[in-house]
């Protein structure tokens, strides 16, 4: 009799275990976006529309808008071609090669010259893209050649590229951003600001940030996130840093002070990697397909 009651105890326990495991799932903290403001006028979870791309852009990585030709223009990671992506609908789709295949991270489409930046942050210029008679100019940029990079942008201000560093081949917590002087055709050995893990912390202190993914951030041996992507919005001159490892974005001045976190619903972004915004406030963010389609998610500003 005893042995039964004890079987019954011990199953009971189980029980209450096995549910109070199920409870914690139940109670993970889901991602709401907040109210939009004049400093991100959007629910980064919640885009207006999307359009699908097909497979030879499967591996999108960088964006870059064209108000003249009402399009986006886009780059493909290991392939030496850029594309046109006709908006309102995403088609048609137009083709043009500039080299061999390599690791292409970052796009900036200015005027009729367009720059191509590799991980290892060498930039390609090429000019006269749609003609036989394309010109290419390579920038090694040294500096950055054992570093990962992905975040690429112009800054219309700056008048000036900027480059955000992924990884740095140093292993540093912090993430330096470097400005390309354009007239003078080389990279600024001192980075424009570096983004510390210790102000991202602070900021989400001092603004009640808690939960996933904000909690990973939070930790001591915690790293800042790396960009995969950035942008300048149009209206305020505030840079957009998107990072596609912890699914966040991050809206700070153009010195670096952080004006806003924000965390991605990861079912939504697999692989954000390409960001740009059109001269009416849109926004756009490309997902590669990450074994899925990839897609580019179109975000209405709310002002």
């Amino acid at each position: 009799m005893k042995i039964t009651i004890l079987l019954f105890i011990l199953l009971g326990v189980g029980l209450l275990v096995i549910s109070a495991c199920f409870s914690k799932k139940k109670k993970k903290r889901s991602i709401v976006d907040p109210a939009p403001t004049a400093i991100f006028p959007y629910r980064v979870n919640a885009p207006s529309r999307e359009i699908e791309l097909p497979k030879k852009l499967r591996e999108v990585s960088d964006l870059s808008f064209d108000a003249a030709a009402n399009s986006l223009w886009a780059i493909a990671d290991e392939k030496g071609k850029f594309y046109q992506i006709h908006l309102p609908n995403g088609s048609p789709i137009n083709t043009f090669n500039f080299g061999e295949d390599g690791d292409y991270e970052g796009f900036e489409k200015l005027g009729e010259t367009f720059f191509v930046m590799e991980s290892n942050g060498r930039i390609s210029k090429i000019e006269q893209a749609s003609s036989e008679k394309a010109q290419i100019t390579v920038f090694e940029n040294s500096l950055l050649e054992k570093d990962d990079c992905e975040a690429f942008m112009f800054d219309p201000l700056l008048k000036k590229l900027v480059i955000g560093v992924k990884t740095p081949a140093s292993g540093d917590a912090a993430r330096p951003f470097y400005a390309f002087d354009l007239e003078k055709n080389q990279l600024e050995p001192a980075p424009v600001f570096t983004l510390q893990i210790s102000d991202i912390q602070a900021f989400l202190r001092e603004n009640g940030l808690v939960g996933e993914p904000f909690d990973r951030l939070l930790k001591e041996d915690a790293v800042s996130p790396g960009p995969s992507a950035m942008a300048v919005h149009p209206a305020t001159g505030n840079y957009f840093i998107l990072a596609s490892m912890g699914k966040l974005l991050l809206v700070t001045k153009p010195n670096g002070d952080i004006l806003q976190v924000l965390a991605l619903d990861k079912k939504l972004h697999t692989q954000p990697e390409g960001l740009a915004f059109g001269n009416d406030g849109s926004m756009y963010i490309s997902n590669e397909a990450d074994g899925k389609v990839a897609k580019i998610y179109v975000y209405t500003s709310a002002f």
